[in-house]
């Protein structure tokens, strides 16, 4: 699953771990609206999210085909 959850075009094209930014601000707002007590202090994403640590790891063609080949059974429940 976790190799289904890694095949996306942000991982293909910055390396893996790497996230977009704009998926921090999403995740904090989902946090915020329901896992936190009203009135909690919203905190800034760019404070707790970074890709200062992600895209040394680059999969080449061959290793994506490898991945899309092993998951691909899988897509029907998680996508």
């Amino acid at each position: 699953m976790w190799q289904h959850g890694i095949d996306r075009p942000e991982a293909h094209e910055h390396g893996l771990g790497w996230s977009d930014p704009a998926a921090y601000t999403e995740t904090t707002d989902l946090v915020m609206r329901y896992l936190t007590e009203p009135g909690a202090k919203r905190p800034d994403p760019e404070a707790i999210f970074t890709n200062r640590f992600t895209g040394k790891i680059k999969l080449g063609a061959s290793d994506w085909t490898s991945v899309r080949a092993r998951v691909s059974e899988f897509d029907k429940y998680l996508s």
